[in-house]
């Protein structure tokens, strides 16, 4: 007899109308940026009346703010590479095995570079809030793995923080830009397969700033 399949526990109904509410926000504001996705709209999508929304969340601006929490904590909890899960990797091994895992992260959350970009882009408050709040301290992790690669003689001498946003452009922009990438192709990007895609753009980055012996710097 097979096993009763495991069950996800019951939210309570306003626990699970602001879920669904973050959801609608993240997938809104990926897609048409925070003066596209209006409250109504947001509603909408979540399947909840406006008055919800702004009981729960009170505002548009502090709604986009919970709904950045609940993105990052979600992709954080997939995308972080243990330093126990590394240690016995040399510096570039570690850097490369980050950035497999965030080419990964980009493939299963676009939303995710898509916000980024448009705020990294269009700057202020909700940008500066982004670093503070969230974005610092994840490419802090990148640009120290750049670092020690650098010292270790394996990389390139360019900005270690240039070197950072390089690599996750790289590994988010086919993700981010999409539906105009099978426009062009004429086919779903996926088909390409994930693990074909992840090689490509680690061979691509790492063949223009690795040290090579046979490359003069």
């Amino acid at each position: 007899m097979n096993a009763p399949a495991a069950s996800q526990p019951r939210l309570p109904d306003g626990a699970q109308a602001r879920v669904r509410i973050l959801e609608a926000s993240v997938e809104l504001f990926a897609r048409h940026g925070f003066e596209g996705a209006s409250t109504t709209r947001i509603a909408a999508a979540a399947d909840i009346s406006q008055s919800v929304v702004l009981y729960h969340f009170g505002s548009k601006e502090a709604l986009w703010r919970a709904a950045m929490i609940h993105l990052f904590n979600r992709v954080s909890a997939v995308g972080s590479v243990s330093n126990a899960d590394t240690k016995d990797l040399d510096p570039l091994s570690r850097l490369k095995v980050a950035l497999r895992r965030f080419i990964r992260l980009s493939a299963r959350h676009p939303e995710l570079g898509r916000i980024i970009m448009r705020e990294g882009a269009e700057g202020g408050e909700r940008l500066d809030w982004l670093v503070e709040n969230a974005l610092a301290a994840n490419y802090a992790v990148y640009t120290r793995l750049i670092t020690d690669a650098q010292e270790a003689g394996q990389l390139r001498p360019h900005p270690a923080f240039h070197l950072t946003i390089l690599l996750h452009a790289a590994a988010s922009m086919l993700f981010n830009l999409q539906p105009l990438v099978e426009a062009m192709d004429g086919r779903p990007l996926q088909e390409n397969g994930i693990d074909r895609l992840i090689d490509m753009i680690v061979e691509t980055v790492f063949t223009g700033i690795t040290v090579r012996e046979d490359i003069q710097t």
